[in-house]
């Protein structure tokens, strides 16, 4: 009897009918038994196959690596012997959530956007940010929203999850005390007169939403030294026109405003004059140049039996408004003409642009001739043009020369424009008093002389508030008149 080896009989598979996430590799074992009943690991020796190729793939070492959702007959053969399994292939599954930034360090107050990236078992990566559940684990020092959006509370430092199924991912997020972010200075682009003080205020807001006065700690400078100066504690002082930034800095952080300076004079910029003859009802007076926006226009007027019904120019856009200030005021004294009458107009901040032509319409025909002096000036408030005014009637034998009441100015620096009308119609005058002059620069140096132009229209600058007049020196007889005085405000007082 003759006795030979044993041989193989069957193979077996393991694991056996395994299901793996598609992107997931599997060891397969052939395990051969023999006739005799024993066994073998056939693995490395075996041949592998896959029946599906797009589900799973095998190597010649039994190692299958899921690459499509299905499944698959893994065998294992060995000579004329073979053995399988069936490996199913499931849809990828997350694998790692990674939580950005890394450890990122935030100054109290600030927020952070966090972002979750799933890996899944394919190696494809999918943003989770919005399905991911987000929790702090500190939240004295933070708190996050559904969003992965995390707000800081506290110094300190927490560690910020996102969770996704049973995966989850983290980092730690450090809270520092929170920092300056910004600088307000204030008052915000003032303007003053020249020699006139400004406190500034310097106010830092901090990264919290927190605010402190950082006035006397900040470091001040002005960019223009030449229009005003500031000192270490924000005090600001006008030494020239112009304008300067002033700026405050604490650290890295600045804030600033504008300071602009002027002399706080109005300027005569122009003056014209008109006329219309006894028995008309239209007067105009015309500028022999554009008028500068935001300027101011006096209009003073001598007319007779009659009403101004309204003045209009020919401002480009529409006319300027003019507003009575003084009158109508009626200054004939009985037994002489009482008919005559004498009024003052304003227009503030004009438009500008235009050569202007003042028409005066008046309710009816002019019982005297029409008379009308008109001043631009520059530099005035644009919201409350006139200071103060003063007016007065009279005659040389009762009441002297002409002469207006007291005044009384309220700020410094205001433009005071003086003019008289009289009834000679043929005198001049020598000055509106002390101080009182023309301004040859303005065009038309003065309105005097000459039939109806009873004085010179005059102005002069009141340096301090308080109570100033005008007067009138005739150079001969009058005998019926009236003097009227206006102080313009300027835009910087």
């Amino acid at each position: 009897m003759s006795v030979t080896a044993a041989t193989l009989a069957s193979i077996a598979v393991t694991p056996a009918n395994l299901s793996i996430a598609k992107g997931q590799t599997q060891q397969f074992t052939a395990t051969g038994t023999f006739s005799d009943g024993t066994t073998q690991n056939l693995t490395s020796t075996a041949t592998w196959s896959s029946s599906a190729s797009t589900v799973a793939t095998i190597s010649t070492a039994g190692l299958a690596t899921a690459v499509g959702n299905g499944s698959t007959t893994v065998r294992a053969t060995s000579g004329s012997i073979s053995g399988s399994t069936t490996l199913t292939v499931t849809a990828a599954t997350l694998v790692s959530v990674a939580v950005t930034p890394a450890n990122p360090s935030i100054a109290k107050g600030k927020t952070q956007q966090f972002t979750a990236t799933g890996t899944f078992s394919d190696g494809t990566t999918q943003n989770l940010t919005g399905t991911a559940t987000w929790n702090s684990s500190a939240v004295t020092v933070a708190t996050i929203n559904a969003a992965g959006l995390a707000t800081t509370t506290g110094a300190g430092s927490t560690t910020i999850q996102a969770n996704s199924g049973s995966v989850s991912g983290s980092t730690t997020l450090t809270v520092t005390p929170a920092t300056l972010a910004s600088i307000a200075v204030t008052p915000a682009n003032p303007s003053i007169a020249i020699g006139k003080i400004e406190q500034f205020t310097a106010t830092g807001t901090f990264s919290d939403g927190t605010t402190q006065n950082l006035t006397s700690t900040a470091t001040w400078n002005s960019s223009s030294t030449t229009v005003a100066t500031i000192n270490s504690t924000g005090l600001a002082t006008a030494v020239g026109n112009g304008s300067t930034s002033i700026q405050a800095i604490s650290g890295t952080i600045s804030g600033s405003t504008t300071l602009s300076v002027a002399s706080g004079v109005p300027v005569l910029v122009s003056s014209a004059r008109g006329s219309s003859s006894t028995g008309h009802r239209n007067g105009t007076v015309s500028f022999s140049s554009a008028s500068g926006a935001g300027d101011t226009i006096v209009l003073f007027l001598r007319f007779g039996g009659a009403t101004v019904s309204r003045i209009t120019d020919n401002q480009a856009g529409g006319s300027n408004i003019y507003s009575s200030v003084i009158g109508p005021t009626q200054w004939g004294v009985a037994p002489n003409v009482t008919d005559r009458w004498a009024q003052v107009f304003v227009a503030k901040n004009i438009k500008g642009g235009s050569r202007l032509n003042i028409t005066v319409a008046l309710s009816g025909n002019s019982t005297h001739d029409i008379y009308m002096a008109a001043m631009e000036y520059s530099g005035v408030d644009a919201v409350n043009p006139v200071n103060a005014t003063a007016s007065r009637i009279g005659t040389v034998g009762s009441n002297g020369a002409p002469a207006t009441g007291n005044l009384i100015t309220t700020v410094a620096n205001t433009k005071l424009v003086a003019t008289s009308w009289d009834s000679n119609e043929s005198y001049t005058s020598a000055s509106n008093g002390a101080g009182y002059a023309t301004n040859s620069a303005a065009g038309v140096p003065s309105i005097s002389g000459g039939t109806g132009w009873a004085n010179l229209t005059e102005d002069r600058t009141a340096a301090a508030a308080g109570a100033w007049n005008a007067t009138t020196t005739s150079t001969r007889a009058v005998v019926d008149w009236v003097i009227q005085l206006v102080a313009l405000t300027p835009a910087v007082h």
